[in-house]
Parts: structure tokens; C-alpha cells; sequence
């Protein structure tokens, strides 16, 4: 299975020992690969939202699953993730997880979603919302596998 984590500006200062230690653990069962996408500055909000979405896309292709952070999305324990992880490694080469900026993702990012996952109903700021999504990410590739982490 190839993961992308494709995610709006630079993480923040502290989160970086978490984010190594998760994608470490990742690679033992998937190639993944984590890409940071410069955030659109100096524009009004709706403006922000565009360009970040061109910026995602033009980072991912067609040929990709493209699952959307969104807190509209589908929420899924973590078994039903791993469940859908699971399929969709069957069918998708390459699977692209896009998490937005402060503004959330633009029309057009939303329109060319195969998929919409909500990791909660709360919002969180993006560099958590990844390190959230790099651990349940971690979480279901050990539940496929058999592994005890999840308890």
C-alpha cells in the first residue's frame, strides 16, 4: 500500500518527534510519505481557500484515491477505517489523504474527493489533525495485520 499525507503549510514547532515516530511505525507496513504544500499568504479568506485547493491538487493526480479531511465527512471508528483501508488497498495504488488550512478546503478540492472522512466532529488545526491521522493511519494498519496495538 502507498500512503501520501498531502498537508497546507509547515508543521509547527514540538510536533515533529510524533510525526517521525508514527511514520516509523507506518513503514513496517506501507510505504508512506508525508508532503508538506506551501500555504497561500496575504490573501482574503476565500482566496486562501482556492489556491490552497489548486496547490493540493496539482500535488495528486487522477490515477490517485484522494480521501479529503473534511468535518463534513463520513465518520468511521477506528475498525471501520481499518476495514476501509483494507478494501481499498485492493483497488488503489496510491491512496492521498489532503488536510487543508486554517480555511478548510475549497469547492473544487471537495469535488474531485473519491472519499470525505471526518476524524471527529470537531475541528482541529491541521498539524493536529495530521498527527491524529498519522496514529489512526497506524492504528488500522495494525488492526489489518493482527497486531495489539489497538486494545
Amino acid at each position: 500500500m502507498n500512503l501520501r499525507i498531502l498537508h497546507i503549510g509547515k508543521n509547527i514547532s514540538g510536533i515533529e518527534s510524533l510525526e517521525k515516530e508514527y511514520l516509523k511505525r507506518i513503514s513496517h507496513y506501507a510505504r508512506i510519505e508525508s508532503v508538506a504544500v506551501k500555504q497561500a499568504k496575504g490573501l482574503p479568506p476565500e482566496k486562501t481557500i482556492v489556491e490552497d485547493g489548486k496547490s493540493l491538487l496539482e500535488r495528486t493526480s487522477d490515477d490517485k484515491y484522494r480521501i479529503v479531511l473534511d468535518e463534513k465527512g463520513k465518520n468511521l471508528t477506528s475498525h471501520q477505517f481499518a476495514e476501509f483501508l483494507n478494501r481499498l488497498q485492493l483497488e488503489a495504488r496510491t491512496i492521498d489523504f489532503l488536510i487543508a488550512g486554517a480555511y478548510g478546503h475549497s469547492m473544487e478540492t471537495r469535488k474531485n474527493a473519491n472519499y470525505r472522512l471526518s476524524l471527529s466532529k470537531m475541528t482541529f488545526q491541521h498539524d493536529i489533525a495530521y498527527i491524529v491521522l498519522l496514529e489512526q493511519i497506524y492504528r488500522a494498519l495494525s488492526i489489518i495485520h493482527g497486531q495489539n496495538y489497538h486494545k
